[in-house]
């Protein structure tokens, strides 16, 4: 399921949603600190972006040394608030084709990518539109190939100007994630040719947002969801009929039902348990220790499947199974709700829970 959320947050007013893009820009203008710690303290999914222009959209182009060090301050700020690699991660650089190479591009992903990791976070790299990525000797491929990343960030924007360039773009995003193994994300969405203020613009956004869940997005962050002119200086004007709210007034009569999709689409967040433990929910895929215990469940209520500590399809199965039984929605994700019935409404919920704890404790 994906979280719907905001692009190119320059300030805590653009931060909307469940996804929050926050950017760092080379003259400092953007309010990154402050907008990456309220999401995280809101519990909003969180994608950094250092980029190499101001906001102006001037290239200031680091030296690989500068480069390093603004990964390294970058990284420890995301820690020092809470970041971590599943309520965050760090994406390269902002529409890159506008100002690197694509030998550049590779090697600030390169630079970088051993430093996020040191940290404990995620990587994310792409972040440019199709038709340009094509032109310039398909960048996305490029960089799939030649660097180490693990979310392919892609913008559903102007190349996805309508349902058959959307398809045709998405089913390529999801080619490369299936052939080199990463995670999809949108770090930006909509076409600067539409009018969020009208019924075509309303339908297109819409149309877009499909094609990302129908890819696997985990995140569709559009521009924007309230445009704070003061935060946001470079060609204000023409950005408003983008907008969902200027300056917090609303400006187009789809936000109501905009703010429903956010609300109602988003996956249920970490659940908060005591101290620092956090309860993970369990998706397709998932491997980690919460996925052993719902399995355990799952496998002691007398549901088929092994015991692996992988959310295998197996394991979606008898969550889709489970959930139906329980009169939950069946849509195979151990959030806050099923895992209620799980520890609260099965033979060996309590004990298997208290066997997680065990697995998961840290003694100082």
């Amino acid at each position: 399921m994906v979280r719907i959320g905001s692009s190119c947050a320059l300030s805590v007013a653009m931060a909307l949603g469940y996804a929050v893009e926050a950017r760092i820009l080379t003259d400092g203008s953007a309010d990154w600190k402050g907008t990456s710690k309220y999401a995280i303290d809101n519990k909003q999914y969180l994608i950094v972006t250092p980029c190499v222009n101001d906001g102006m959209g001037k290239v200031q182009m680091p030296s690989d040394a500068a480069w390093m060090v603004l990964i390294h301050n970058t990284c420890q700020y995301i820690k020092s608030i809470g970041g971590n690699k599943d309520n965050c991660h760090v994406s390269i650089i902002n529409e890159p084709t506008k100002f690197l190479t694509k030998e550049q591009y590779v090697n600030f992903i390169n630079l970088a990518y051993p430093i996020i990791k040191s940290y404990g976070l995620i990587v994310g790299a792409g972040n440019m539109e199709f038709v340009t990525s094509a032109m310039l000797g398909d960048w996305y491929n490029y960089i799939c190939v030649n660097s180490k990343f693990d979310i392919l960030d892609i913008h559903i924007q102007d190349s996805c100007d309508s349902e058959a360039k959307t398809k045709q773009y998405t089913d390529y995003a999801l080619s490369l994630a299936t052939t080199y193994k990463k995670r999809l994300n949108c770090t930006e969405a909509f076409c600067t040719r539409w009018d969020i203020r009208t019924d075509n613009g309303w339908k297109n956004l819409l149309m877009q947002l499909a094609h990302a869940e129908r890819i696997g997005c985990e995140n569709f962050c559009n521009v924007f969801n309230n445009l704070d002119k003061i935060a946001f200086k470079c060609n204000t004007d023409n950005w408003e009929k983008l907008s969902f709210k200027v300056n917090g007034i609303i400006n187009s009569n789809y936000w109501a039902h905009w703010k429903i999709l956010m609300d109602t689409k988003h996956p249920i967040p970490n659940i908060i348990m005591e101290d620092d433990m956090e309860l993970n929910y369990v998706k397709a895929n998932s491997i980690n220790e919460e996925t052993r215990t719902v399995q355990e469940i799952l496998l002691d209520s007398g549901y088929v499947l092994t015991v692996t500590g992988k959310c295998d399809t197996n394991t979606v199965s008898a969550i889709k199974e489970f959930q139906t039984d329980n009169g939950l929605k069946a849509d195979a994700w151990v959030g806050k709700v099923t895992w209620a019935k799980l520890l609260s409404e099965t033979s060996s919920g309590s004990m298997r829970f208290s066997q997680l704890i065990a697995r998961k404790a840290s003694y100082k």
